[in-house]
C-alpha cells in the first residue's frame, strides 16, 4: 500500500483500521500489527466467537472506504488454544491459515 499511495496514506489507513477494530473488540482482546498489513488478534473467547469476529471485522473492512486507498478488504487466520500449545505452535498454525486465506484470492477467513 505504501508503495501505491505513500507511506502517509499507508498510516491513516492503519489508524482507521485500529478504530474500527476497536468498535468490536473488547477490553479483553488484544490486537497487534504483525507486520505488513497483517494483525494478529488474541481473545479469550473460543473458536466460534473467534471466527464470527474475524467475518464481522472482514466484512466491516469490505464496507468501510479508506480515504485516498479506498476499498479494501482483510484475510484472516483463525485458531484457538489446544492443550500442548506453546507461543510458538499457536503463531505458527495462525500464520499458517493467514497465508492460505491470501493464497486463496485473499479477503477469506481460514479457520486451523
Amino acid at each position: 500500500m505504501n508503495d501505491q499511495f505513500g507511506h502517509q496514506t499507508g498510516d491513516e489507513v492503519l489508524k482507521e483500521f485500529v478504530r474500527l477494530s476497536s468498535r468490536v473488540i473488547s477490553a479483553n482482546d488484544y490486537i497487534g500489527r504483525w507486520g505488513g498489513e497483517e494483525f494478529i488478534i488474541i481473545t479469550k473467547d473460543e473458536l466460534p466467537q473467534a471466527e464470527e469476529l474475524a467475518e464481522y471485522l472482514k466484512a466491516s473492512i469490505s464496507r468501510h472506504s479508506f480515504g485516498h486507498a479506498g476499498k479494501l478488504s482483510a484475510s484472516f487466520g483463525v485458531t484457538a488454544y489446544t492443550p500442548g500449545d506453546t507461543a510458538e505452535t499457536i503463531v505458527r498454525r495462525v500464520d499458517e491459515g493467514l497465508y492460505m486465506s491470501k493464497g486463496q484470492g485473499r479477503n477469506r477467513i481460514t479457520v486451523l
